[in-house]
């Protein structure tokens, strides 16, 4: 994998996204996810936290076979996300918009991208991502003026011991309580 090719995603408003994929000869592509009927941002730490389960410490693919997908849905977009993982934590994302005329049914693509980047560098840009929106908007705050839905506080905690930690622990509310705060001291 080129170190200069990334994927950076960031929530411009309530209910849509931008997506940044740049490539090593410095090529850019901006996408915007105006994602009115799903929540993006819960889908997607979701999804890669399925993904990320599906290395070893080594790095490798325990089953090569998985693929893993994220849907969204606009009034006329329909966005679908699909995520390979391969050796090395490096995951080939390829994204498709189609028209959404037939009530949320894939029927063509009028568009498609590929890329690739590395699992680490995904989930260390959705955690900072929802961290920047919690401490921007809070938990009422989220829900009132950002998405209608509840922030999704247990990815944000798995994310952010991931991230942080290098694993994905269990612990007692107690302790997920001195995580938040230390996240909101740091």
């Amino acid at each position: 994998m080129n170190d200069n090719q990334f994927f950076k995603i960031r929530s411009l408003k309530a209910g849509e996204l931008q997506m940044e994929f740049r490539s090593n000869d410095l090529e850019k592509a901006i996408i915007k996810l105006p994602a009115s009927h799903s929540d993006p941002l819960a889908e997607m730490a979701d999804v890669l936290l399925k993904i990320n389960a599906n290395y070893d410490t080594a790095g490798n693919v325990i089953d090569s076979s998985a693929r893993f997908f994220t849907f969204w849905e606009a009034d006329k977009t329909m966005y679908t996300c699909e995520y390979t993982p391969r050796a090395q934590r490096v995951v080939d994302i390829e994204m498709n918009i189609c028209n959404n005329m037939y009530a949320g049914i894939h029927t063509h693509d009028d568009f498609c991208l590929r890329f690739r980047d590395g699992i680490d560098n995904i989930l260390a840009n959705i955690y900072e991502e929802m961290k920047r929106l919690l401490m921007d908007h809070g938990f009422c705050g989220y829900r009132s003026s950002w998405s209608k839905g509840e922030f999704p506080l247990s990815y944000f905690l798995q994310l952010h011991n991931l991230v942080e930690h290098g694993a994905i622990c269990l612990c007692p509310f107690k302790d997920e309580i001195k995580a938040l705060g230390k996240i909101y001291t740091d």
